[in-house]
């Protein structure tokens, strides 16, 4: 949980260094900044829910109706209200790499490194992640 969101607020801000680099502002309004802003949000609300409450078997409960519902309200945030919307985002229009020839050449050196360079970073992350269970309670894996 502190992992998706220590990703999603450094994509929040890298993609506002972003937009200011590309739009002249951190903050347009744009749909899919909208999305990404209310996803946190539901995310945030998951954290608060989740740690608030003390029972784990009524917080398990709880957190897998909010999960229910908050994934069904992502798909439209994230996926389907911003392609029927006009958005300052490169590849909107259902063509990403065709956005690539109208991007400024500095971002153009920094966003491809720097997709892959999240990818290593998550999975770094998930095999620490890993390795800590793995310390914390060998039986589990030994019986895999």
């Amino acid at each position: 949980m502190i992992v998706g969101i220590s990703f999603g607020c450094l994509g929040m801000l890298t993609g506002m260094e972003w937009a200011s680099i590309q739009w002249g502002s951190p903050w347009s309004n744009d749909p899919k900044q909208v999305g990404a802003g209310l996803t946190l949000l539901i995310y945030f609300a998951y954290s608060i829910l989740r740690n608030s409450i003390p029972d784990t078997d009524k917080k398990a409960r709880l957190a897998a109706v909010y999960n229910v519902f908050s994934f069904a309200l992502l798909i439209p945030l994230v996926f389907i209200i911003p392609s029927h919307l006009q958005s300052l985002h490169p590849g909107a229009d259902n063509k990403p790499f065709e956005a690539l020839k109208t991007q400024h050449n500095l971002l153009k050196l920094v966003s491809i490194p720097a997709m892959f360079a999240w990818i290593l970073l998550s999975l770094w992350i998930y095999d620490i992640r890993i390795r800590i269970k793995k310390i914390q309670d060998p039986e589990i894996f030994n019986n895999a």
